[in-house]
């Protein structure tokens, strides 16, 4: 929109809540642009991507703040049980904060080594994590267990005034753990 990002749901609405029928599997291809900016002024929108099962997202998708004034929108990529994220993400704004990306599915592994194989697991690199900060904020919310392991050189950097949360056993039924 001119003065606003707009609303773009796929597979249900935030955290799988709300009065939309909750897609089991969702789809994103490397086809697929998902746009929600702010063309002039304003804060960019709302992106929500979510299934039940398992989302498999290879797209782009932009929640800019306008060129004038505003900030980044908010986007969340979440299967409820399992998350491959391959594609893209900017929630940037030129004149503005940088909206947040939130990513929760149910395990979360941060490995640049063979990944754990642990079930309904979600798994990234160290240099997925950092790219995603070159126009994002960053939630990690898994409902059970979050590990980050066997990185590259032991860093894993983030871009000052940027924010990273994570957050295990985010849906608080006491059964998750963060380790690093």
């Amino acid at each position: 929109g001119h003065d606003s990002g707009g609303l773009i749901r796929v597979g249900s609405d935030y955290r799988g809540q709300g009065n939309i029928i909750n897609a089991t599997q969702t789809l994103v291809d490397e086809n697929s642009t998902l746009s929600a900016d702010a063309i002039a002024q304003g804060n960019g929108g709302q992106i929500i991507i979510w299934a039940d099962e398992t989302t498999d997202y290879s797209g782009q998708l932009s929640a800019q703040g306008g060129l004038i004034g505003g900030n980044g929108g908010f986007a969340e990529v979440s299967g409820k049980t399992n998350l491959t994220f391959t594609g893209s993400a900017n929630l940037s704004a030129p004149q503005g904060n940088y909206g947040t990306l939130l990513l929760d599915p149910e395990n979360i592994e941060i490995t640049d080594s063979t990944p754990s194989g642990t079930a309904n697991t979600s798994y990234f690199t160290s240099a997925d994590i950092e790219d995603l900060f070159n126009n994002n904020n960053l939630a990690l919310e898994a409902t059970n267990s979050i590990t980050i392991r066997d990185i590259s050189n032991g860093d894993l950097r983030v871009n000052d005034g940027r924010a990273l949360t994570f957050t295990a056993d985010s849906d608080g039924e006491n059964g998750g753990a963060f380790r690093m």
